[in-house]
């Protein structure tokens, strides 16, 4: 194995390290423990540098995470800007400068670049690397249509050496561009899961007044959610609790009306974003769990992550058909128009008997975090071998 012999990666994320918990985050925290790591999070834009503070201004990105990970968040004196063009390429070599100096600082002799989003394509070409890994967990058009791959994005799957995808409809759209593609999907931190769930001493507050049944969701409160449904069901069935963990996304603008109905309802609670290292708490308060997306050609490229986190703590799941999940419908409880999620919620209500709950947490241990990394830390070494 050659991860102990100088390897290094750099990986460029859509978003900060302190940010609501997504794959890269249980990816990388868990390659950090074979390989030194440097999380480039994005630079902040000119407008959103607070002034109210000088001192702020000059402050170091840099800071240490644990005994091998780096997370840098470019300082506020490298932001972007967009014009003029001169300005925006100058600023754009200094926070590359920066990044060259901490990685020759952290001792990295073989660089692995792992890119995130297909904005990032051009650091590949901006470091001397050893291997090139491009991770797709998302369609990145962010549409509800089925838009072409952007070139930028086409390019970069073939310049990779390795492309792993999350989900197999992506990969049926994307997988024949790039040489070395693997499926990847979605996993959970299955064993951080199955201690809360089994310690019997965990108590949360927030639900000492939240009543049975519990009916809830975790994870981004987004567009691509169904919030007219869950706004049908809180409101026909007043006996139940709709509980919502999860940050809401408020700059997707169009679901602001349908937030504020739904806040209006008494069986409604929005609890907020949590930490990862909490979550499975929360999940273990719930009597049942949503997956209560649209069906789009958004969606249809999805694989949630946070199916394998309910199967985890052993939950019964009422989810859209989409077409990811279809593999899955021995646990799952398919539902479409909304009668039809409230019938199956019922059902699903009861079936929460130590046989199902067993299956539910079996299917769960076989998709867990660190069996996903372990693959890739495999392919990784095999290609650095390869290359030496």
């Amino acid at each position: 194995m050659v991860g102990g012999t100088g390897v290094g990666i750099l990986t460029f994320v859509p978003d900060r390290w302190e940010s609501y918990w997504q794959s890269r985050h249980h990816i990388m925290s868990r390659l950090a423990a074979h390989y030194k790591v440097l999380w480039v999070s994005p630079p902040t834009n000119w407008r959103d540098v607070p002034a109210e503070n000088p001192r702020s201004f000059f402050k170091t990105g840099l800071k240490k995470a644990s005994s091998s990970l780096w997370i840098y968040s470019p300082e506020y004196f490298l932001p972007v800007i967009y014009r003029p063009k001169w300005g925006a390429n100058t600023l754009e070599r200094l926070r590359v400068k920066r990044i060259k100096s901490f990685i020759a600082a952290m001792g990295i002799k073989r660089l692995v670049v792992y890119i995130w989003r297909p904005e990032f394509a051009s650091y590949s070409k901006e470091f001397n690397r050893d291997l090139l890994c491009y991770h797709i967990d998302d369609e990145y058009t962010f549409s509800d249509a089925d838009l072409p791959t952007s070139s930028n994005e086409t390019n970069l799957i073939k310049n990779a050496d390795v492309v792993f995808i999350s989900s197999k409809t992506l990969i049926r759209k994307k997988g024949n561009l790039g040489s070395d593609v693997y499926y990847m999907p979605n996993g959970v931190d299955f064993s951080h899961y199955r201690n809360i769930v089994s310690n019997e001493n965990t108590y949360l507050p927030e639900f000492d007044n939240i009543p049975s049944p519990r009916i809830g969701y975790s994870g981004y409160i987004k567009e691509d959610l169904d919030l007219k449904l869950l706004l049908h069901i809180a409101r026909k069935r007043k006996d139940w609790s709709l509980v919502l963990v999860g940050p809401v996304q408020e700059t997707h603008l169009a679901i602001r009306e349908d937030i504020d109905l739904l806040r209006r309802e008494n069986n409604v609670y929005f609890l907020g974003g949590k930490r990862p290292e909490d979550l499975p708490g929360y999940i273990k308060k719930m009597d049942v769990c949503l997956m209560c997306y649209r069906k789009n050609m958004y969606t249809h490229y999805i694989y949630p992550m946070k199916l394998h986190e309910y199967l985890a703590c052993g939950k019964p799941i009422v989810a859209a058909e989409l077409e990811n999940l279809k593999e899955f419908s021995n646990v799952l409880y398919f539902a479409d128009d909304s009668e039809e999620w409230i019938d199956k919620i019922q059902i699903a209500l009861g079936s929460r008997g130590p046989e199902m709950e067993i299956k539910r947490i079996e299917v769960a241990s076989q998709n867990s975090w660190d069996q996903r990394v372990n693959t890739i830390r495999s392919i990784i070494e095999k290609k650095l071998q390869r290359d030496s």
